[in-house]
């Protein structure tokens, strides 16, 4: 699995039903797009790193609103 399926997953997770793969574009924003609120953004940010083993910072974390982003802030942290 990909890190963009394995964080398309952790979306659904959160999404508690009402978001499906489909819906999910690298530009889509979590909050606008898909609905999710304050506390689904930072439980995806708790399993974001529990499930890839890495502590994010909190300016890296607030930016994160697309999967685009998300896999950024991945990139930067798992290639470091």
């Amino acid at each position: 699995m990909t890190r963009e399926e394995k964080v398309k997953q952790l979306i659904i997770k959160v999404g508690e039903g009402k978001i499906t793969e489909d819906m999910i574009t690298l530009d889509a924003d979590l909050n606008k797009d898909l609905g999710l609120d304050s506390l689904a953004m930072v439980e995806l940010l708790v399993m974001t790193e529990d499930a890839f083993g890495i502590q994010a910072s909190k300016d890296d974390a607030q930016a994160a609103g697309t999967l685009r982003l998300t896999l950024a802030y991945l990139d930067k942290y798992l290639e470091a």
